[in-house]
């Protein structure tokens, strides 16, 4: 698997923390997969604010990502969730652009951050 995912809840938010390497297109399956996880962790426990941290390694790839957010609902994810994406490599400005417009054509709330606390910030601001 290209990484391992932790899941945690948190009283107002499920928190889901990504370490590896990074989805290539080949990969998309397994990816599904983790992410489907986090969707069972909110419908659980009745939580549609996400916070996903990706501690990721490795270059980043716009097909994988196009091709993950494209349809949500075969993740389980739903419109209402609101997804705050933190990513550890702050470099990729034009690629989280990216992410956050497909996410929205898509119906998602996707704020991409690169620093935790303003995830939490942009979460809690409902």
């Amino acid at each position: 698997m290209p990484f391992d995912v932790e899941i945690f809840v948190e009283p107002t938010y499920i928190r889901a923390l990504l370490k590896g390497t990074r989805v290539q297109a080949g990969d998309v399956e397994v990816s599904k997969k983790v992410l489907s996880k986090i969707s069972a962790a909110s419908e659980e426990n009745g939580l549609d604010d996400l916070l996903v941290i990706a501690d990721l390694v490795g270059r980043k790839n716009l097909t994988a990502t196009f091709q993950l957010i494209s349809n949500p609902e075969s993740l389980g994810w739903k419109t209402s969730y609101r997804v705050a994406l933190v990513d550890t490599d702050i470099t990729a400005d034009e690629f989280h652009a990216f992410t956050q417009l497909v996410a929205s054509n898509r119906g998602l709330q996707l704020h991409v951050f690169k620093e935790e606390a303003l995830a939490i910030e942009w979460l809690m601001s409902k």
